[in-house]
């Protein structure tokens, strides 16, 4: 994907350089890189999901997702292709997303204050990280359940921030910890 972007509560921007131009003109909650399609899926202030492609030079609404009301939190799309949105109690599994092809899995999950969580691969794991603590998608259960291990060692993510790469940082109320795609953790000054 040739473009660095950043989104705002104003829009979707284009950053070069030392320039911004803005592409999405609509206020958004977040963006995500659909990389099956080469196109861009952003959720909206309105609670909207809609999924924008490049033509020549502009932006173009393809199509506007119906989740049924559903407020998405976040959005991932990992290295299989697979779309993953978050609401306040569910993930949301897309193989595809296309207007043909519109199967998805709903799996729950714990999520009392209604927080954005922060969705990675690790291990090979989905995870989804909130401020109850550290959940990861059991693909023989086909459950979301809590990784105890990683929530004695690190305690309640009180902040987590996720890098582009797909890293995600924890912060427990005394220290940071950076946490890669191999479940590494590093604790930070």
């Amino acid at each position: 994907f040739p473009y660095t972007t950043l989104f705002r509560s104003s829009g979707v921007f284009y950053i070069n350089a030392d320039s911004a131009e803005m592409v999405i003109h609509e206020p958004v909650r977040f963006v995500t890189l659909e990389k099956k399609h080469d196109r861009l899926i952003v959720g909206n202030m309105y609670n909207e999901v809609k999924i924008y492609y490049k033509e020549d030079d502009e932006w173009v609404e393809t199509e506007n997702l119906n989740l049924h009301g559903d407020l998405v939190k976040t959005a991932f799309n990992d290295e299989n292709g697979r779309t993953w949105f978050a609401t306040p109690t569910a993930l949301i599994e897309f193989d595809d997303i296309t207007v043909d092809h519109f199967d998805y899995k709903i799996f729950k999950y714990k999520n009392q204050f209604i927080d954005n969580p922060k969705l990675t691969f690790l291990n090979d794991r989905l995870y989804l990280i909130n401020s109850e603590g550290y959940f990861y998608l059991d693909s023989t259960k086909l459950k979301v359940v809590p990784d105890v291990e990683m929530m004695q060692l690190l305690g309640k993510p009180v902040k987590h921030l996720q890098q582009r790469d797909g890293e995600v940082w924890v912060f427990n109320g005394k220290n940071w910890y950076k946490i890669d795609h191999e479940k590494n953790i590093e604790m930070m000054d």
